[in-house]
């Protein structure tokens, strides 16, 4: 059961973790046949609101009760491993750390727990809402009003 675990919820978050590493590491990146404008900021957006939103994945392993805690650490170690990342580029040749793309960085970890939000709302499904994190926590919330 650990090992599914594992391979579930963490090797994707680790793939990707180490292919935005080994993309940081390359001293001269191949040149774009294209021209478009701040496109290395998008893919800093795109790479760590996936890398946030597979975090929270792997945090929360789809326990409503893990849902908030999980979100806020996901952005905070995506945010962290984004500033790492800049501060490892500094010491490559060719490359440069730049602060613009460590604010990137963290607005996609942050655009990421927004992306995992509506994937929690729109993919799972509500007729079993036993098993779903937003019907357990709408629940709860019916609940405490009812109870006052």
């Amino acid at each position: 059961r650990r090992m599914k675990n594992f391979i579930k919820y963490w090797l994707p978050l680790v793939v990707l973790a180490v292919l935005i590493y080994i993309g940081s590491a390359v001293s001269k990146l191949p040149p774009v046949p294209v021209k478009i404008p701040h496109l290395d900021k998008a893919v800093h957006l795109v790479e760590y609101a996936l890398l946030s939103f597979l975090l929270r994945r792997a945090l929360s392993q789809g326990r409503a009760n893990r849902m908030r805690r999980a979100s806020l650490w996901a952005v905070i170690w995506a945010i962290l491993y984004g500033i790492i990342n800049e501060l490892h580029q500094s010491v490559i040749p060719n490359r440069s750390m730049s602060v613009y793309d460590a604010i990137f960085n963290g607005i996609g970890a942050i655009l990421g727990q927004y992306l995992y939000f509506l994937y929690l709302k729109g993919i799972m499904p509500e007729r079993n809402s036993s098993h779903n994190p937003l019907q357990i926590e709408r629940d709860k919330v019916r609940n405490s009003k009812d109870i006052k």
